[in-house]
C-alpha cells in the first residue's frame, strides 16, 4: 500500500537503529529508562488482549496476535517489521513476518527450555552480551540509514 524511496528508507533505518540502540541501553542499565521503554500499562494492555484472543483459533484473532506482537518491547521485531515496512509489496512484507515468526518460534521455545536450567551468574553475563550486541546492530542500522540519504 506504501511505497518508500531510498531517501524514506534510509530515514526509517536510521530511526529504527537508533530505537534499537536505546532500547539495548536501556536493557543495560536497566534503571527508569528502561521503566519508560517497557511500559508495564501497555504491556498489560497488550497481554490482555492477546490471552483474549489466543482462547479463539481463527484467522483474524491470528493476525490480531501478529500485529500485537509488534508491539512488545523487542529489537528483533523492530528489525523485522521495519524490514516488512521497506519491502517491495504486501506479499513480500507478509512473507518476511511469517519466515521471521516461523523461525523465531523454535529458538523461542529451546531459549525458555536452557533459561530454566541455567544459573543466574551465566544469565546475567550472557544479558549483557545481548543488549551489547542489541546496541552494536542498532548503532550498524543506523549508520545504514545514514550512508543512503549521505
Amino acid at each position: 500500500v506504501i511505497s518508500f524511496n531510498m531517501q524514506a528508507r534510509g530515514v526509517i533505518f536510521f530511526i529504527v537503529g537508533l530505537m534499537i540502540a536505546f532500547i539495548g541501553i536501556a536493557l543495560l542499565f536497566r534503571g527508569e529508562l528502561l521503566k519508560f521503554v517497557e511500559n508495564q500499562k501497555a504491556l498489560n494492555f497488550v497481554v490482555r488482549i492477546a490471552k483474549t484472543r489466543i482462547q479463539k483459533k481463527n484467522l483474524a484473532n491470528f493476525l490480531l496476535l501478529g500485529f500485537l506482537n509488534g508491539f512488545l518491547p523487542c529489537g528483533v521485531v523492530y528489525y523485522f517489521l521495519a524490514l516488512g515496512i521497506l519491502s517491495a509489496n504486501f506479499i513480500d512484507s507478509a512473507f518476511i513476518m511469517l519466515v521471521f515468526g516461523l523461525c523465531t518460534l523454535p529458538a523461542m521455545l529451546l531459549a525458555s527450555f536452557v533459561f530454566g536450567i541455567l544459573n543466574e551468574k551465566f544469565k546475567d553475563i550472557m544479558f549483557k552480551i545481548s543488549a551489547s550486541i542489541m546496541i552494536i546492530n542498532g548503532i550498524y542500522l543506523s549508520f545504514l540509514g545514514y550512508r543512503a540519504n549521505a
